[in-house]
């Protein structure tokens, strides 16, 4: 569960987990 957290903080801090969400909403929003 900590690995995944951290994973998951790696790609915020690049930008792609926010950047992929942000696609995500586009075509689900």
């Amino acid at each position: 569960m900590e690995e995944c957290i951290a994973i998951a903080k790696e790609s915020l801090e690049s930008g792609k987990a926010k950047e992929a969400l942000e696609k995500f909403l586009k075509i689900n929003g």
